[in-house]
């Protein structure tokens, strides 16, 4: 369990607490098999994670909901909101909370879709320009230039785009290339 962001230290140490002793609605919510919306109406009186609900109590948090959703590519995260006063999140405040989360979730997956998206473009170009060099030094169309960049690329086990990059910055020819050349050694 990785804290992303919170609104303080109280918070921070909650969730690391939670790390620590693998116990708490977070990592509850998180190890549920439906991905669960976990609620601690009382810190005081909370008997499932005894040592999570004792620190928090003793730190004046009385109140926790744990939302976790699955966000493609990123795994699990959980939105966790906590409150001073015990019993401060009633069935409402519990489903704007699970909406919130969920609409977390959409958010992130898109922006992780862009990112993506944007590492193939820069990918791709890296590819075309190191296939353009092959076509052109030795008149070839582009599937043999591709081809002869990908066996390389599984000679010297190393990713497409780093082989590629490399041709585009040295001008080399992939059948020429050794592993060294690439690490610098």
């Amino acid at each position: 369990m990785q804290t992303r962001a919170c609104t303080d230290d109280v918070v921070l140490r909650l969730d690391r607490l939670q790390s620590r002793f693998r116990e708490g609605p977070c990592f509850a919510a998180g190890s549920a098999s439906d991905r669960s919306v976990i609620t601690v109406p009382d810190t005081a009186a909370e008997k499932r994670w005894p040592r999570f609900a004792a620190e928090a109590a003793r730190l004046g948090v009385r109140s926790v909901i744990a939302c976790a959703v699955t966000v493609p590519g990123s795994g699990m995260l959980s939105l966790n909101l906590h409150a001073l006063t015990p019993e401060a999140f009633d069935p409402v405040a519990t489903r704007n909370a699970t909406f919130l989360a969920a609409y977390g979730a959409a958010v992130l997956g898109q922006a992780r879709l862009a990112e993506n998206l944007n590492s193939a473009l820069a990918n791709r170009q890296a590819i075309g320009e190191a296939g353009g060099i092959l076509m052109e030094r030795h008149r070839i169309d582009s599937a043999e230039a591709f081809a002869r960049l990908s066996r390389a690329s599984q000679r010297l086990n190393v990713k497409l785009r780093l082989l590629a990059e490399y041709v585009v910055r040295t001008g080399a020819d992939p059948d020429d290339i050794g592993p060294d050349d690439l690490t610098g050694r």
